[in-house]
């Protein structure tokens, strides 16, 4: 049996609370894996609070091998992140309200910050009939995350990929904060101040 390192522990618990702490999820949203550097893949289970993750909240299995029956239902989804892209270490999914509004009007978010910008100059939207833990949501966001850091799935949420869990969240914060502004941007022109 496969068992998470206390430094692995350490980052999904900092970084699962710190997705809870900025309004990306809810009590029992969102999930987080990442590839240890044998190439093990460590991701929370369905129904984890991200916001107070215990070791037991993680699930851990080896390439290969069955996935953990309690693993989220979106593993299909990481596990073909992983495949297309072998720089991606860590993934990030959040159910961000802003992100999920914006989704709902457009096919692509620009941000209109200069520090948004800076990490990502774009972030495609993609729409899946079946947005939960489905092939076809595994083969949209799998293909928009090898040219973006981040991807919103309208209706559903953002998927933010990085080298490590700290950068996942750091796009994945990023991710609502262009569209938190562009929410209020929107705002400010139509006059509601």
């Amino acid at each position: 049996m496969l068992t998470l390192s206390t430094e692995l522990l350490g980052s999904f618990v900092a970084m699962g609370r710190v997705t809870y702490e900025k309004d990306l999820n809810s009590s029992h949203s969102g999930n987080m894996s990442c590839r240890d550097k044998a190439g093990n893949l460590h991701i929370t289970r369905s129904g984890a609070m991200l916001g107070s993750l215990e070791a037991a909240d993680v699930v851990s299995f080896a390439p290969g091998s069955p996935p953990h029956p309690r693993a989220s239902r979106e593993l299909p989804v990481h596990q073909a992140v992983y495949e297309s892209n072998a720089d991606v270490g860590a993934i990030v999914h959040t159910h961000a309200p802003h992100a999920i509004t914006l989704a709902w009007s457009h096919d692509k978010i620009v941000p209109a910050d200069a520090e948004g910008h800076h990490y990502l100059p774009r972030i495609p939207v993609v729409e899946c009939v079946d947005p939960i833990g489905s092939q076809g949501l595994a083969r949209a966001v799998a293909g928009a995350l090898c040219f973006s850091s981040s991807v919103i799935v309208r209706s559903h949420g953002v998927f933010s990929a990085g080298s490590d869990l700290e950068e996942a969240t750091l796009y994945a914060c990023c991710t609502e904060s262009i569209c938190r502004l562009l929410y209020m941007r929107s705002l400010y022109q139509a006059g509601i101040k």
